[in-house]
Formats: structure tokens, C-alpha cells, sequence
């Protein structure tokens, strides 16, 4: 997805993170000319009044004028970039604000997903302070400029209730894609009314950004009927998410059989972990090779077939998940022949 299409989100995602600002104190500018011909760049805007101060540890710096630029999960920030942006800052100055001697009340904040190792280099070769963690992990603030500068890399950001609005932005972290997401969806779920956290839990689940084992994290703080009408809702949105519904409920009888529930014979209870097996290897890993299925089949121990839909939820790869068949496929046919 181009990085123009990620704009919108981004904007959405850093009006969730400031949701705590009073209102009328921050005023947020998605879309700002700079000048009469196009510039290749996503600049927004963040203007705050002077008197307020902001929890969010990327809002700590802000000072009366704050630019941002970003880039996609899928882009990174170059070495240029940052010059690109102390330019923009002074243009932005020049054009909206000529009145100004200083750059007192302006700040610049660069944001990636991923750690923008070149543009770290380059600062370090012209002997700029860069101060990590400050005021939290993964910001960086940049000592020596005229104004204020910080680079917010996301996926080094450590704290949930920080990095829970940029969850569509995190790239190669598992668990705290999953961490971040889950509560994302559970803030959602507790306050479907926030338009920010509806438009980002929306743009996760249509842009199926939310993993199997996130939906089952979702499921099991989801205590009300009303809570879960409305993730269904936006479940709706998208065809993956509806099947893995399915799937979800057929889990949670196929547990509840492992747990001592007598109704029915053994081997419809097996016939059944089979078929949920087989379902999710459909929905995760479609187009799938007829043996995987024909795998799932040869094994007939109960046990061993709960504790296979667990690896499978856990497994990060393909591969991973063929080995968690290999391997229970495996222990089926040493338990058969002792």
C-alpha cells in the first residue's frame, strides 16, 4: 500500500494518541500546502497551545508548531530525509509564519516503522547528540538543530498503552503486533463511540492485519453480548474474519470436549478437531497442498489434536505450521504402534 494511501491512518492513529488533550488545544493539519507546486512528501501538522501539556511520551516535545513526517509500514526513512525535513520546517516558517525571529516554537518529528539506521549514521558523522529513549524507547531525540527534532521508530516502542494506536504500523514484532492490536480492539470494544479507535480497528480487520491467535485473545475479553455485536459488526467487513468466527466457535466446543464433556462417541469428537484443524489450515494458508488435509486426517488422538490447533495458532511461518503436522503426525503413529 503506497504511502500516500497510510496518510489518513497515520493521522487517525496521532489523533488517538492526543485523544487525552483538552478540547481546542490541538489542532491537527492532515493536509498542508507548502507550495504551488507538488512536494513528495506527507507533512502534517500538529498546533497546541502554549499552556497545555500532552501525556503522550511522542507529544512530550511539542511546542507550538509541530510537523510530522512518516513513512509507510512498507517505506523507511533515508539519510535525506532528515535535511528534507529541517527544510520543510523552514519553509513551513516562511510561508505561514514570516513574523517569526525564532524557531523557538516549531518542532520536527520523523516517524518509520523500522530503525532508520542510515540517517543514524549520517547524524553521527556530523557529530549531532542523538539521545535514545528520551523521553521514552524507541524516540530519539536529536541534539544541535535550531529546534527541536525527534525520530519515533515504532516498532521500538515499548509500552502498550504508547504504541496500541500505531498498531497497523508494526512491522516484524509478533508479539507486540499482537499486544498492541488486541488492545487496541479491547479500547474499541469499551468505547465504540471513539471514532478513532473505530476507524483504526476497521482498517486492521478490513486490511487483515489481525492474526488468528489475536482474534482468540479478542474473544476471550469480549464478556458481554453487546461487545461481541460490535466486533462482529466490523467482522462483517471482512470475509477472513467472518470464517475464522466460525472457526473460533467450533475451537471453543472442540476444547470443551477435551475437557471431559461426555456428549457424543470419541470418534465424533475427533471428527470433529479434524475438520476445525482443517478449516483454519484453509482460511490461514489457502492455496494448501491436499496432503496437509490428508495429514490431519491420519491422526485420531484426541489429545494430540488439541494441542496441534494450539501450535498451529502459535506457528509464524508456513513452514512452521508444517512442521507442527510432521510432528504430531509423528507421535500419532509411535502412540498407534505401542
Amino acid at each position: 500500500m503506497p504511502n500516500k494511501q497510510w496518510h489518513p491512518v497515520f493521522v487517525t492513529a496521532l489523533k488517538e494518541a492526543l485523544v487525552d488533550a483538552p478540547p481546542g488545544q490541538v489542532e491537527i493539519q492532515a493536509e498542508v500546502a507548502l507550495s504551488s507546486r507538488p512536494l513528495d512528501v506527507d507533512v502534517i501538522i500538529i498546533k497546541k497551545k502554549a499552556d497545555i501539556a500532552l501525556n503522550h511520551p511522542v507529544a512530550r516535545v511539542f511546542r507550538r508548531y509541530n510537523l510530522f513526517e512518516f513513512k509507510s509500514p512498507v517505506d523507511y526513512l533515508e539519510a535525506n530525509d532528515f535535511d528534507k525535513g529541517l527544510a520543510l520546517v523552514r519553509l513551513y516558517k516562511v510561508i505561514e509564519h514570516p513574523e517569526a525571529l525564532l524557531l523557538d516554537d516549531f518542532t520536527l518529528t520523523l516517524v518509520s516503522s523500522s530503525h532508520p539506521r542510515a540517517m543514524m549514521e549520517m547524524l553521527n558523522a556530523r557529530q549531532l547528540k542523538v539521545q535514545a529513549g528520551v523521553p521514552a524507547a524507541g524516540i530519539y531525540q536529536v541534539k544541535g538543530e535550531m529546534f527541536v527534532v525527534q525520530v519515533v521508530v515504532i516498532n521500538e516502542l515499548e509500552d502498550p498503552e504508547v504504541l496500541y494506536p500505531f498498531a497497523p504500523f508494526i512491522t516484524g514484532q509478533r508479539r507486540k503486533e499482537t499486544q498492541a492490536t488486541v488492545l487496541l480492539l479491547k479500547k474499541f470494544l469499551q468505547d465504540p463511540s471513539n471514532p478513532y479507535r473505530k476507524d483504526l480497528a476497521e482498517f486492521t480487520i478490513e486490511n487483515e492485519l489481525v492474526l488468528p491467535e489475536e482474534m482468540e485473545e479478542v474473544q476471550q475479553i469480549m464478556y458481554s453480548p453487546e461487545e461481541r455485536q460490535r466486533m462482529k459488526e466490523i467482522f462483517n467487513k471482512s470475509p477472513i474474519m467472518q470464517e475464522w468466527l466460525k472457526e473460533w466457535s467450533e475451537q471453543a466446543k472442540i476444547e470443551g470436549l477435551a475437557k471431559g464433556r461426555a456428549e457424543g462417541a470419541r470418534e465424533g469428537k475427533i471428527e470433529k478437531a479434524q475438520d476445525a484443524i482443517c478449516t483454519y489450515l484453509k482460511i490461514k494458508y489457502a492455496p494448501l497442498a491436499p496432503e496437509w488435509l490428508a495429514k490431519v486426517r491420519e491422526i485420531n488422538n484426541l489429545e494430540l489434536l488439541d494441542a496441534m490447533l494450539v501450535r498451529l495458532f502459535q506457528a509464524a511461518t508456513k513452514e512452521e505450521a508444517q512442521a507442527v503436522i510432521a510432528q504430531a503426525l509423528e507421535k500419532a503413529n509411535v502412540s498407534s504402534s505401542t
